[in-house]
């Protein structure tokens, strides 16, 4: 007697071949992916101009990077039960656009206390991003192309 595997979503999902939507997809969250790596070492540049516009010391700055660090735990922390309420691919789109709305805030901010409070925002998007962004992409290919 033959053994059938049992028919679900996840072992159909399982025998597609990847196709132009797998590549597609894959492509959106490396995309992605580039601006949040981007992010990350755009502070390092821009450091040195904030201690000198708005006379910031190294303690400015390291309360701005480290701000950005508890944006990151706090993202990540939230963003799994978001993927779970709100499915993977909406929180995906509704994260980077939080990313990108905040990120864009930061032009605007007036003192290193308000780019305190936009970098744990921007940062908070873009570690749910990414967290989502992994679970995503692995959910979707077939396990024997995952990894």
């Amino acid at each position: 007697m033959q053994h059938t595997p049992a028919t679900n979503a996840a072992n159909r999902l399982d025998r597609l071949p990847i196709s132009k939507f797998h590549k597609t997809t894959l492509y959106a969250v490396a995309f992605a992916y580039f601006f949040e790596f981007a992010d990350i070492n755009t502070f390092a540049i821009t450091a040195p101009v904030i201690r000198e516009q708005w006379g910031a010391d190294v303690n400015h700055v390291a309360y701005v990077t480290s701000l950005s660090f508890v944006g990151m735990f706090i993202g990540a922390v939230v963003a799994g039960g978001l993927a779970d309420r709100l499915g993977r691919r909406r929180t995906l789109i509704a994260t980077t656009f939080w990313y990108t709305a905040w990120s864009f805030a930061c032009v605007f901010a007036w003192d290193i206390w308000s780019l305190g409070v936009f970098r744990v925002l921007t940062s908070a998007g873009l570690s749910a991003m990414t967290v989502v962004a992994v679970v995503y992409i692995s959910e979707l290919y077939p396990r024997a192309k995952r990894g």
